[in-house]
């Protein structure tokens, strides 16, 4: 969204630019409640589920969760002010600062990933943290890197296709703006495709084999499909 923003201010095209504010409205909305309800429902949940597994978490990356709270109420800060001063800062050198404002909330965005990939990878391969017990091991522990890389073009590429929808919604059929604003986000999401199979690939083959063999089972997969029908049935019968 900050790259159309910067983009409309760049060709001077006011109406691009509230296309791009409609849409951060909606994004504001989601991230301000549905993220926060979600976030809070995650640790609720894995608390409930596996306490020590979240205490023993919690003392390898203290520091890491630490920063990542810091970071994440900078987010939010920075996505009210990104959103609130949109009207505001619509001319000049005050447009401009409200761009670097987006492109900072989106390196904070960015930042709170860094983080939690270190965390996630951790949980399927500890690498040399049970020997040494450093911090540092933790964090670079051997599916960092690939799934960081992963996940950063996959992010990229829903970013790009949520704006790709949301966009409908605010431009007229057959409109010059509606033609344009397709364009950009897809030349935007085809950009990330490369990235996205190579960080795909690099990630697979770093995942250790007994998470693979999770992978029948892994959201959207026929297989899961097939268990979950019956575990619905199993459900409905006992019910």
């Amino acid at each position: 969204v900050t790259f159309m923003e910067w983009r409309a201010f760049r060709k001077k095209d006011p109406a691009s630019d509230e296309l791009a504010y409609k849409i951060t409205f909606v994004l504001f909305v989601v991230t301000t409640s549905l993220g926060a309800l979600t976030g809070v429902g995650i640790w609720f949940s894995t608390s409930l589920i596996a306490p020590f597994a979240i205490g023993s978490l919690l003392r390898v990356f203290f520091w890491a969760w630490f920063i990542e709270w810091l970071v994440f109420i900078t987010e939010v800060v920075l996505i009210l002010l990104y959103f609130l001063l949109w009207k505001r800062w619509r001319e000049g050198i005050l447009k401009k600062l409200h761009i670097a404002l987006g492109v900072l909330l989106s390196v904070f965005s960015w930042f709170t990933m860094v983080i939690i990939v270190a965390i996630l990878g951790f949980m399927m391969e500890s690498g040399k943290w049970p020997a040494d017990q450093s911090f540092f091991s933790a964090i670079f522990n051997p599916i960092y890197l690939p799934q960081l890389a992963f996940r950063t073009a996959y992010a990229m590429g829903i970013a790009g296709l949520c704006v790709w929808f949301l966009l409908f919604f605010f431009t007229e059929k057959g409109s010059l703006l509606r033609r344009q604003g397709v364009r950009f986000v897809s030349v935007w999401m085809l950009a990330w495709v490369v990235p996205f199979i190579a960080g795909s690939i690099w990630y697979y083959y770093t995942v250790p084999s007994n998470m693979l063999a999770n992978l029948g089972v892994a959201m959207l997969t026929q297989k899961f499909m097939q268990w979950h029908q019956t575990l619905s049935i199993i459900m409905a019968v006992t019910i």
